[in-house]
């Protein structure tokens, strides 16, 4: 068993009804995501930022007075131009976030020996979850929140707080991209959502956490 080639993408478009044709390109609305140190960055932002800004454009989200509040936007900064993912998050959030199925895809052009899964972390180290947006040590607290949506859409347009919601960090609360199953040999496609909500709690923040899928092979 080769280790399997896996491939990020983003539906950049505002439909719902099309999955990702398997395989490693682009196609239709769905773009590639560029990973790695020199990869690209997912960025969870205020309302002012619009598709197509200039790399490196973000905006502040106020920290609420009670409760929670979901950060308005999600993009992908290319390093040349952020490019809007707007089906990301919830229908709290300032963009078209719900019950939507095909907003982020991971395809995996082999099989692998163990369930893949989505993680959240520090850094590239992979050790540690200390920081404030990943609940600081407390992995119930991460403001990341995640949800796989392999299976289909989550049945809610509000689906933080859903039984399949995870407070994403480290290897403790972290997305069962395949509900569980290995990815076969003819490989496949799995999907995701993601949003982050700020908590009442929380102290003034910018922080630069990694992504990362994990799995093993033979």
């Amino acid at each position: 068993m080769a280790e399997p080639g896996i491939f990020f993408f983003m539906n950049s478009g505002v439909g719902d009804a099309t999955p990702h044709e398997e395989g490693s390109g682009e196609n239709g609305d769905w773009a590639a995501i560029t990973t790695g140190s020199a990869g690209h960055t997912l960025v969870f932002t205020g309302d002012a930022v619009l598709d197509g800004d200039v790399t490196g454009t973000r905006d502040t989200v106020i920290i609420p007075a009670a409760g929670s509040i979901e950060v308005d936007k999600t993009f992908i900064d290319n390093g040349a131009t952020m490019e809007q993912v707007p089906l990301a998050g919830t229908n709290q959030g300032g963009q078209s976030g719900g019950d939507n199925q095909y907003v982020f895809c991971i395809y995996f052009d082999g099989e692998t020996a163990s369930a893949p899964y989505l993680e959240a972390w520090d850094d590239s180290g992979h050790d540690s979850t200390a920081l404030q947006v990943l609940g600081a040590g407390t992995p119930a607290n991460s403001m990341v929140k995640g949800i796989v949506t392999t299976g289909g859409a989550p049945g809610s347009a509000d689906w933080v707080g859903h039984a399949d919601q995870v407070n994403m960090a480290g290897s403790a609360n972290r997305l069962d991209l395949n509900v569980g199953s290995v990815i076969g040999s003819a490989g496949g496609n799995c999907y995701f959502n993601i949003c982050t909500r700020v908590p009442s709690t929380a102290t003034p923040f910018s922080s630069t956490p990694v992504v990362s899928a994990r799995f093993t092979y033979t």
